[in-house]
């Protein structure tokens, strides 16, 4: 991404982006996914000039997360969850969340390879995670009715606790010490 923008410039476009993902999150509190997308869509345009600048990531990550997760309430488009979390991945390919939502989309797309691919990596990144525990047993199940039973039979991770794949939208602070959005 080439950048032109002063520090000044940075710093408007992050709080603008900031605005628009809290009009976003406020829409999603009250289910209005096509506002919230629209919402999420302009923070993430707000920043498409900016520098790959930790606290400009953290944002940008958090609303292609979000964006992901309110096409995915929406149920009318996921393959746009696919897109966004394919930008997430990109910037961060352990990302719980995106790799969660992909998982849940393919299982809605009747994609059960990849949800179980999917699931299976947010286990190994999470063994504690409920949530992808139980879609993953579900998928497996789906996908030996669909006749991939060899498939059902890939390497799973362990099940319990739960934590990123939480189903809330994406906080863009930063934890001390680790580089990246909490969610």
């Amino acid at each position: 991404v080439l950048t032109f923008q002063s520090p000044a410039q940075t710093a408007l476009a992050l709080q603008q982006a900031g605005t628009f993902k809290e009009a976003g999150a406020a829409a999603f509190k009250v289910g209005n996914f096509a506002l919230c997308i629209e919402e999420w869509s302009a923070g993430i345009e707000a920043l498409r000039c900016c520098p790959a600048e930790p606290e400009v990531e953290a944002l940008r990550l958090a609303l292609f997360n979000n964006r992901a997760f309110a096409h995915s309430k929406k149920g009318t488009d996921l393959r746009a969850v696919e897109a966004d979390v394919a930008e997430v991945l990109l910037r961060d390919p352990a990302n719980v969340k995106a790799i969660f939502r992909r998982a849940q989309a393919r299982a809605s797309l009747l994609e059960w390879e990849g949800a179980v691919t999917d699931l299976n990596k947010v286990l190994e990144l999470q063994p504690s995670n409920k949530l992808a525990a139980r879609d993953l047993s579900a998928a497996r199940e789906a996908m030996a009715a669909a006749g991939g039973a060899e498939a059902a039979t890939t390497q799973s991770g362990s099940a319990s606790g739960g934590a990123a794949a939480d189903g809330k939208p994406s906080k863009s602070k930063q934890k001390k010490g680790k580089g990246k959005g909490k969610g």
